[in-house]
């Protein structure tokens, strides 16, 4: 049996051009869908699966809109059916609290391909290269990096007693900031801003500027609560090189939302060119659909709420497109800021608390290709921990691991300690036995 290349059927599948995800964002209409999945069935992409079986799509021939966005896509002889968004989801990996490489076997699993595809050592060492290449990538260090900050974070705050607070700032700042075993990391970071600009940061990074010779405490303080308000929100990555920007709607933190400190906001996508290739965001709901330009039975069609009376009276003129957000305004209600869908995210969806919005998930969206959503809350601890490059968590760790050596070797010594006590009182007591 010749190898099986599965780089090329993942690329069938993602590809930027000619990709059955790229191919089958760009339809409204299940008419639509059908004539690019039949376009799409024909090309060398497609064919690239007859590898794992002759014809491999043909009978893929049942397609319906799918409850929660994508398209549903089935066999109906065999029964095997997938869904273009949760298989899109598969083949990203995940970027959240616990990171995940790109599921490709789930997902070719999903399609259909037979479990002895997957039992050679061409693929044992396409999914160890697959797994490697996601531990090394930018997207995947950055959001480990950003997830021990969290950690970090956490365990400081609890260990000190929360963040500096307090009437004077700069002296409970450095009361518990010498708690946590590295304050000399807080000086010499001042006194570097004091006398110079410095680069710092690390989820995002830019330089900050000479403080001069008034910077003390309490503008460290200051610029770190500023990082720990720009670092937090919700952000949309293109996993391919780590690049990211701030998505406003779904950001809850009024104070998240300052536009300083190295980021970059989410411009919203005005066409599909645009939304898959440029850190531009769609804010329609995965299940949104255009606003018809058609009015049926006294309404516009697609979903929509408003009346009609004629055509004229639909103001949509996008209506052969997927849903887009038209004039978007910040915190408007969505049926005024999406002017093209029926469904769409502002802060309305904001929590009552915290620094994300509910639709702050990669679920809740029909995203492009090689990109996906996190949600970042630190606390100022955290905060600290990216400003000064990270190692705020070192001593705590080597602390951990000297008390389990010590816990480890107090067990043994103990038990051996049994053993011999055990051992010298039964030879006593075969020493007595023989005596009689």
């Amino acid at each position: 049996m010749a190898e099986l290349d599965f780089a090329e059927a993942i690329e069938a599948l993602e590809g930027v051009e000619g990709g059955l995800f790229a191919e089958m964002e760009g339809a409204s209409s299940l008419e639509e869908a059908e004539t690019k999945i039949g376009e799409w069935k024909t090309s060398d992409a497609a064919k690239s699966f007859d590898q794992f079986k002759s014809n491999f799509f043909e009978k893929f021939t049942d397609i319906t809109k799918g409850e929660d966005g994508g398209w549903d896509i089935k066999n109906p002889e065999t029964g095997d059916e997938f869904n273009t968004k949760e298989l899109k989801e598969k083949m990203t990996g995940e970027y959240g609290e616990n990171l995940k490489a790109p599921d490709y076997k789930g997902a070719f699993e999903k399609l259909g391909v037979s479990e002895s595809s997957f039992d050679n050592e061409g693929f044992k060492q396409f999914s160890e290269r697959n797994q490697e290449a996601f531990e090394n990538s930018k997207t995947a260090k950055d959001c480990e990096g950003v997830n021990k900050s969290t950690k970090t974070g956490s365990d400081i705050s609890n260990n000190v007693g929360g963040e500096p607070s307090g009437d004077n700032i700069a002296q409970d700042f450095e009361e518990k900031g010498q708690k946590t075993g590295k304050w000399r990391k807080f000086t010499d970071t001042m006194e570097k801003i004091k006398n110079g600009s410095l680069k710092v940061g690390k989820w995002i990074t830019y330089t900050a500027l000479v403080g001069g010779v008034a910077y003390g405490l309490e503008e460290l303080h200051r610029d770190i609560k500023d990082h720990q308000n720009a670092m937090n929100g919700c952000w949309y990555i293109k996993t391919a090189d780590g690049s990211k920007c701030k998505v406003w709607p779904l950001s809850c933190n009024k104070d998240s939302r300052i536009t300083e400190s190295g980021y970059r906001k989410c411009t919203m996508c005005t066409d599909i060119k645009r939304c898959i290739n440029d850190l531009a965001f769609n804010p329609s709901i995965a299940d949104a659909y255009p606003k018809s330009s058609e009015c049926f039975s006294g309404k516009c069609g697609g979903g929509s709420t408003t009346t009609c009376t004629k055509n004229d009276d639909c103001t949509s003129n996008d209506a052969d497109k997927p849903p887009f957000p038209g004039d978007y305004t910040d915190g408007k209600d969505p049926s005024s800021t999406c002017a093209n869908s029926t469904n769409c995210a502002t802060f309305t969806n904001c929590k009552d608390e915290g620094d994300c919005s509910e639709f702050c998930d990669v679920s809740k969206f029909d995203l492009p290709v090689g990109y996906t959503l996190k949600c970042v809350s630190v606390d100022f601890w955290g905060a600290s921990d990216d400003f000064l490059g990270g190692g705020l968590d070192t001593g705590g760790d080597i602390l951990k691991k000297i008390l389990n050596i010590l816990m480890y070797f107090v067990i043994i010594i103990i038990v051996l300690f049994v053993i011999f006590f055990i051992g010298k009182f039964l030879w006593s007591l075969s020493k007595n036995k023989d005596k009689k």
